[in-house]
């Protein structure tokens, strides 16, 4: 498989991942969720990059492998690389968000520096998003898992892509 189709396949999984997985939570936190805010944008933009990241980073381990463990692995993989890199990342965009910064005043950007609590508000959220985002990893890991495997070039389910035989 060439390498420039498997990145792509593997970024287009990541964003849809990352979307699907931060839309839940997104109704929930929000009284009006199809309301474009600030944070909800960059909330939506920090998953998607932390399902690409995700993604990329199991494709990568996966690459050559074949079999239902091998596609196991690949998902939980995908699922704690994922929470860690989502959870950091609105970890730091809820403490901006909190501090006060928007364009129109950059200066309370140093609210964060005057007020260290805004990054203990954030961090409970950011345990929230992980814990969330790793329990939803983890139980569907072997569906990840199979979607990153093939996007890779391995094989799903004892079956290998490249030769086209199988040992179920």
């Amino acid at each position: 498989m060439d390498f420039i189709a498997r990145n792509r396949g593997l970024i287009v999984f990541g964003v849809v991942w990352g979307l699907v997985l931060a839309a839940l939570p997104a109704v929930f936190a929000f009284d009006d969720p199809f309301t474009l805010s600030p944070f909800l944008v960059s909330a939506f933009v920090c998953s998607a990059l932390a399902g690409v990241v995700g993604a990329t980073l199991a494709g990568r381990w996966v690459s050559g492998r074949s079999g239902m463990l091998a596609s196991l692995f690949a998902g939980i993989l995908h699922g704690v690389v994922f929470s860690v890199f989502a959870s950091l990342t609105i970890w730091i965009c809820l403490a901006v968000n909190i501090s006060g910064f928007s364009t129109a005043t950059p200066g309370n950007i140093f609210n964060l520096v005057s007020n260290p609590g805004i990054f203990a508000m954030s961090g409970v959220a950011a345990w929230a998003i992980f814990v969330y985002s790793l329990a939803a990893g983890m139980v569907l890991s072997l569906i990840s898992g199979s979607f990153i495997l093939r996007a890779g070039g391995g094989g799903v389910a004892g079956y290998n892509l490249r030769s086209g035989k199988g040992s179920i």
